[in-house]
């Protein structure tokens, strides 16, 4: 997935970070083709000092039906190079 979004995305920057004991939250902007997209992404970390939790929001509204758009065209294609492939 995060493959897929670096594909997507360009000119993309973390610009904050907020963090806690138990979470971090990483706000982030970047551009799919003429649409400038900000975000957040939020991480919740367990006991064990992992991410257990990962949560994204992104906006404007026209911004992420871009984002939308564009993944669902990558993983279409994806499937498409796949069943050709026999995998």
């Amino acid at each position: 997935m995060f493959g897929a979004l670096l594909r997507i995305f360009e000119d993309f920057r973390y610009v904050a970070e907020y963090t806690s004991t138990d979470g971090a939250v990483l706000q982030f902007r970047t551009r799919i083709g003429d649409r400038a997209l900000e975000g957040a992404d939020f991480l919740t970390f367990g006991a064990d000092g992992l991410i257990h939790e990962f949560t994204v929001m992104v906006r404007p509204y026209s911004a992420a039906t871009a984002l939308k758009d564009a993944m669902a065209a990558l993983l279409a294609a994806s499937t498409q190079v796949n069943a050709g492939s026999g995998s």
